[in-house]
């Protein structure tokens, strides 16, 4: 078995980050940015505390928007994926 991964779907493509790189997370009201080792993903909707707690153990496969699909009470209305900046 392989590393655990989530799966980001965006509109033009999908990118796997690992869980291994997980950085760490906060949430804000209809807000949760995510940080992984080079990347940060913001994802923004409504009712995101069941995704929150899917997040903080690290149970999550794939991060759709609401176009896509909605499941229950959460709603993931707009998924933002930007490398971060090194320094060299």
């Amino acid at each position: 078995m392989g590393t655990p991964t989530v799966t980001v779907v965006l509109a033009a493509r999908e990118h796997m980050l690992p869980w291994a790189s997980f950085v760490d997370a906060d949430l804000e009201g209809e807000r949760i940015r995510v940080r992984f080792t080079g990347w940060e993903l913001t994802l923004q909707g409504r009712d995101l505390r069941e995704l929150w707690r899917e997040i903080q153990l690290q149970d999550v496969r794939v991060l759709k928007t609401a176009a896509v699909v909605e499941a229950g009470d959460c709603r993931l209305d707009r998924i933002d994926l930007q490398p971060l900046e090194t320094s060299g």
